[in-house]
């Protein structure tokens, strides 16, 4: 009787060849029914926009890895979304320290966003000073943002009418000043280091300012006083 060479051989390939397959149509559908992880689950809530759920679901998966970049970035984001500015704040911090590379390349738009919510944030609060240091980083970071140059100009002007108050005259006169330099529409600049200057005695550079804020509204009552005041009409 002739004998078949090599079936047991074929038969033995075959079998473990039929196993990968069952292994790979496994594996496969075990792909399809996973269930997303915490931060595909904090993202899926983040983009139906509710962020405070997207913040909790960041949050457990800094548990499980306290070194996830997306998740720091995840939680920054949500932080802004939940008008705590100062909150995303440290939230970059950590993540900078983490992985400052990434930080730089993935979280530049999110973190300008953080310092000028932060900034606007501590105007409201009567915080100049701390706006002002905000919008400082802003402007290195990002000086062209939409709205950014009106709020540091106000910022500005808040603060030196501030150290005003409390008979710091000159480093309000030079607050003033960088506020003019900025946004050179801020009559409210322009009447805060008019004043100083009238008082000091410095008539002609009062004028000379006032001159500007009259030309850029000519309707304010401010000016048209301090301009009789620095002629002496009054």
């Amino acid at each position: 009787m002739t004998r078949c060479r090599g079936t047991g051989g074929s038969r033995r390939l075959g079998a473990r060849v039929a196993t990968m397959i069952l292994v790979a149509a496994s594996l496969a559908a075990c792909q399809s029914d996973r269930t997303p992880g915490l931060l595909e689950q904090g993202d899926a809530a983040w983009s139906a926009g509710d962020y405070q759920e997207a913040d909790n679901l960041y949050a457990r998966a800094l548990e499980q890895d306290p070194s996830s970049r997306a998740a720091w970035l995840g939680r920054a984001r949500a932080a802004v979304a939940l008008r705590d500015p100062e909150r995303a704040l440290g939230f970059h911090g950590t993540l900078a320290g983490i992985d400052r590379t990434y930080w730089r390349a993935e979280a530049r738009d999110e973190y300008s966003l953080a310092l000028m919510e932060a900034a606007r944030k501590r105007l409201e609060a009567g915080r100049p000073d701390a706006a002002v240091a905000a919008l400082r980083a802003l402007r290195r970071l990002d000086p062209d943002r939409a709205g950014s140059t009106e709020l540091f100009a106000q910022a500005l002007t808040d603060w030196a009418s501030e150290r005003a108050m409390r008979g710091d005259r000159e480093a309000a006169l030079e607050l003033y000043r960088e506020a003019i330099s900025i946004d050179a529409r801020g009559v409210a600049a322009y009447v805060g280091a008019a004043e100083i200057l009238i008082g000091s005695g410095r008539k002609q550079e009062a004028m000379t300012l006032l001159e500007v804020a009259r030309q850029t509204d000519p309707a304010d009552n401010r000016v048209r006083a301090l301009t009789i005041e620095a002629l002496g009409l009054n």
